[in-house]
């Protein structure tokens, strides 16, 4: 049988944050109190990557901000900036 696979056409986090990357910059709670929601319009509706217009929410503190600053915090938070050898589509440690 053959599977079909789904690709989601809508703009995704340039940097995709591991789920024990999900820290409040707030509160410090973990990814057991964050939710994603608001995925854009055209978006495949089992996508588990991060959209640049996901809303993402501590439930500890009601931070909230966009799956593109959320995930901008994460990467500058680890000191990783975008790849200059694959021009954008991975990050590096800062030398």
């Amino acid at each position: 049988m053959r599977k079909h696979i789904h690709f989601c056409p809508t703009k995704h986090t340039t940097y995709q944050p591991r789920i024990k990357e999900f820290k409040c910059p707030k509160c410090r709670a973990k990814a057991g109190d964050f939710w994603t929601y608001g995925a854009p319009k055209g978006s495949y509706e089992h996508c588990v990557a991060l959209h640049d217009d996901d809303k993402v929410v501590c439930f500890m503190c009601r931070y909230e901000t966009t799956g593109r600053a959320f995930a901008k915090t994460v990467q500058t938070g680890k000191s990783l900036v975008v790849c200059p050898t694959c021009k954008g589509k991975g990050a590096v440690k800062k030398k």
